[in-house]
């Protein structure tokens, strides 16, 4: 995934946005785009901000100033509820899965907002992206590896027919063919239309599975280039791959 699609509406834009916990401000004056069908990745040291502008852009956080519009709508003070029911949903750091319900109970909670007629239609495709989902459909989620809650979180998200499908660090913790999977699933949602913003601190994973790629350090935005052009930008080539400018 290394060329920008042809469509050029614009999905979201952020605009000016702060976000600060009492005196520490962990955002500040962020402005960006995430074209309509295409996949944005954030990378950044920890402790950088990406974290806090996808709980912004979700609804968890209090903006201290600036603007989020979504499909031509100004929804920076939507409560979380609101933004997702209109189609921003977020995988968490963390998956936040409901441990004492099975595989199958915990997507179902994803598509609570819809019509139950869909249920199993949904269930059906979230299987075929995942099919080891399927084999543990009946298993309590907090039994499960990892890599089997994360497919769990970002199936659940799924069954929320996502507009735009926010994912915080899907590969921490992974080991590498469980990240492959993740990853090949990512694409497969993508491909489908899926618009998705992904906060990722592997460079290299980042860049061959967005369009475009944001570089946030102290809060701010650094960089900003289309993925397949990222090593040739002096900042990214000195700060990320060791190369001197």
């Amino acid at each position: 995934m290394t060329t920008l699609k042809n469509n050029t509406n614009t999905l979201l834009k952020v605009t000016n946005l702060c976000v600060c916990y009492g005196k520490i401000c962990s955002l500040e004056n962020i402005n960006l785009e995430v074209i309509e069908g295409t996949t944005l990745s954030v990378v950044g040291p920890n402790g950088a901000g990406k974290s806090s502008l996808l709980n912004a852009i979700a609804g968890l956080v209090p903006l201290k100033s600036g603007k989020i519009v979504y499909r031509g709508n100004d929804i920076s003070h939507y409560p979380t509820y609101r933004k997702s029911r209109a189609g921003l949903v977020l995988v968490p750091e963390g998956r936040q899965l409901f441990t004492k319900l099975t595989v199958e109970e915990n997507i179902t909670c994803g598509h609570i907002s819809h019509p139950k007629k869909s249920l199993s239609k949904t269930i059906k495709k979230i299987y075929e992206l995942f099919p080891l989902l399927e084999e543990r459909k009946k298993q309590l989620a907090g039994h499960l590896s990892g890599g089997e809650q994360q497919m769990v979180a970002i199936g659940r998200a799924i069954a929320n027919n996502p507009k735009l499908l926010m994912l915080d660090e899907p590969s921490m913790g992974l080991s590498p063919p469980i990240v492959k999977k993740i990853f090949e699933a990512i694409d497969s949602i993508s491909k489908q239309g899926t618009t998705i913003v992904l906060v990722e601190q592997n460079i290299n994973l980042a860049i061959h599975h967005s369009h475009k790629t944001i570089v946030l350090e102290g809060g701010k935005i650094q960089a900003e280039v289309n993925s397949h052009d990222i090593k040739d930008s002096p900042y990214i080539k000195s700060k990320y791959l060791g190369i001197a400018p």
